[in-house]
């Protein structure tokens, strides 16, 4: 009896079905995070940015000398360490064995090339790059060998500020940007970092794969060293709050930012997503015009100071997850603090009677703010009118606020302005001529201090005249440091090895998802 073997063509059909269920197996045992941006992020190019949410997708695909842990410590990454050579020359080790996405390797001539396209006027394309003010007094980086490179600044400066200033910048690679110039390599941008790039749409998605050949990430970071557990990273530009929260529970996203306080307790009842939170780096203040009556006496403003419950504006405001500042301009992380300044205790009849005696009674006012710290600037306003000043809120947008402070003489502003260096320097950006939100001109004192401190070489030199600035800010109040808001974030319940991390930074070098 003859055997009838199976056709060729059924062979054929069944291998190829074996070959798609292999791969759509494969497709599903993949880790893929995906990450909601709370806006848009602007270019894909290290130096050309100021922007959190671009800073989140640029550091998962870039390394840089330094890095700071979401405990705060700034540690080496690319570096292996640096050693002060002379007052304003620093001279930092590269690791070595460092490869590029493309395979090229990482050398001090990429190290020099990228950080002076950041510090060298016009050096980017012929524009100078928006991060240059991040990098200190730093001016130039010099090639000492093929793993060494030191930094020339223009004055000294503390082993802190230095090293800060090196985070701010992430490694290219020199001769690829060279080759394929700018615009191809916004298209497609090579780092050294954990994550490369897949594809993107800068107002929707952004898609980045792991980078097998990572060497490892910084060795203090939590986590196992080595190429990324994630098989790819999605980030989903999702503006709404409501909507992250729904995409999170509804498992289409693992990890939201900016979760506002009455979503915290929805939050902690679904056994699906966990509460993430950490020290914040962003404090919010009351700014004024001190060139407009009534705020142009110093008593005024402290009267204000006084007429704000701390306390209660940050259990109402942020369910208690926000640190209160009572009127100081010195945060957690400062590098500088103050002991001997006295908070300004909450006492609505001394506000009044400082109101009184300064011969400002019945005023009136309008706070500016934009929606971000819109219940902040309505609970301002509400304890303002509990000692009977008419306070009102006013909404912008951020651009069209600043550009009406510095050119239409808004009263006061309530605002933000990060610190997650720790810059002892803080208390000037609030009243910086040209971006600041605080009109404050005439203390000729304080803006020689300030911006001579950070080139003191004697330590306690240094820090003397840093506090004499925090207490020029405290005598004259030009603003109201009001609070720093924890940073709150959620993840799925399966998602390993994620911390808030202080400056806002979502980082997926060392996170993993847990098997079911």
């Amino acid at each position: 009896m003859r055997h009838r073997g199976i056709p060729y063509r059924f062979i054929g059909l069944l291998l190829a079905i074996l070959l798609l269920a292999q791969g759509a197996m494969a497709q599903a045992q993949q880790k893929v995070i995906r990450i909601a941006l709370t806006g848009p992020i602007v270019t894909l190019d290290p130096a050309n940015y100021r922007n959190r949410n671009t800073e989140n997708v640029i550091r998962n695909m870039f390394d840089a000398l330094y890095t700071v842990l979401p405990d705060g410590r700034t540690v080496p990454e690319i570096a292996e360490g640096v050693t002060q050579v002379e007052d304003t020359v620093w001279e930092f080790k590269i690791r070595q064995g460092i490869t590029f996405h493309n395979g090229d390797p990482l050398t001090a001539e990429d190290v020099a090339w990228s950080y002076n396209r950041v510090v060298v006027e016009g050096a980017m394309e012929g524009e100078t790059s928006p991060r240059k003010g991040l990098m200190g007094s730093l001016e130039e980086v010099t090639i000492v060998d093929d793993y060494t490179v030191r930094f020339h600044l223009g004055a000294p400066e503390s082993e802190l500020r230095v090293l800060t200033s090196t985070v701010f910048m992430q490694v290219m690679p020199k001769a690829y940007f060279e080759s394929v110039g700018i615009d191809g390599f916004i298209a497609n941008p090579v780092g050294a970092g954990p994550f490369k790039f897949v594809e993107a749409n800068y107002s929707e998605r952004i898609v980045l794969e792991r980078y097998d050949g990572y060497w490892g990430g910084a060795p203090d970071m939590v986590g196992t060293a080595g190429p990324a557990a994630i098989d790819r990273v999605i980030f989903e530009v999702v503006p709404d709050p409501a909507s992250r929260l729904a995409g999170l529970r509804a498992g289409d996203l693992d990890v939201i930012q900016g979760v506002l306080a009455d979503q915290i307790p929805v939050i902690q009842g679904d056994s699906n997503v966990t509460l993430k939170t950490g020290p914040g780096t962003n404090p919010i203040y009351l700014a004024f015009n001190t060139e407009l009556a009534p705020f142009d006496d110093p008593e005024v403003r402290r009267a204000l100071a006084h007429a704000i419950d701390y306390d209660l504006l940050v259990e109402a405001v942020f369910g208690g997850l926000a640190d209160p500042l009572y009127g100081l301009p010195i945060t957690w992380n400062a590098e500088v603090k103050h002991p001997g300044l006295e908070p300004f205790a909450y006492d609505p009849d001394l506000a009044q009677q400082m109101l009184a005696d300064a011969g400002a009674t019945g005023l009136s006012m309008t706070i500016d703010t934009i929606g971000t710290n819109l219940l902040v600037a309505e609970a301002v306003a509400q304890m303002l009118r509990e000692i009977g000043i008419d306070a009102q809120v006013r909404t912008w947008e951020a651009a069209a606020l600043l550009e009406a402070v510095q050119t239409a003489g808004r009263q006061s502003v309530i605002y933000t302005w990060g610190n997650a260096s720790g810059n002892p320097q803080w208390p000037m950006y609030p009243a910086e001529p040209g971006t600041g939100f605080a009109v404050w001109n005439s203390n000729q004192e304080f803006w020689d201090t300030i911006r001579a401190a950070p080139s003191i070489v004697d330590v306690a030199e240094r820090e003397a005249a840093f506090r004499s600035t925090y207490e020029m800010v405290v005598d004259e109040m030009p603003f109201i440091s009001i609070a720093v808001p924890q940073t709150i974030e959620a993840v799925r319940a399966n998602v390993l090895n994620f911390e808030a991390h202080p400056g806002g930074r979502v980082n997926m070098h060392r996170i993993d998802l847990a098997t079911p």
